[in-house]
């Protein structure tokens, strides 16, 4: 049986502040109705840009290159 949009729920694993200290972005894992991770999505706050990947390490890094 396929799984919908609404079977997945976003989970926060991390937080990320910017210089002024406010919330820069958030890192999600994106969890399907049983408890298992599909995979991480980095969302920037300000500019709304979401990131997707299934390892959270690529995410991290991108973060912090940025």
């Amino acid at each position: 049986m396929k799984k919908g949009f609404e079977d997945m729920e976003r989970k926060v694993v991390k937080m990320f502040a910017g210089p002024a200290g406010a919330v820069d972005a958030i890192l999600y894992k994106e969890v399907d109705c049983i408890g298992v991770t599909l995979g991480y999505i980095l969302h920037y706050v300000f500019s709304g840009v979401q990131l997707a990947n299934r390892d959270i390490d690529v995410l991290i890094h991108h973060y912090h290159k940025n």
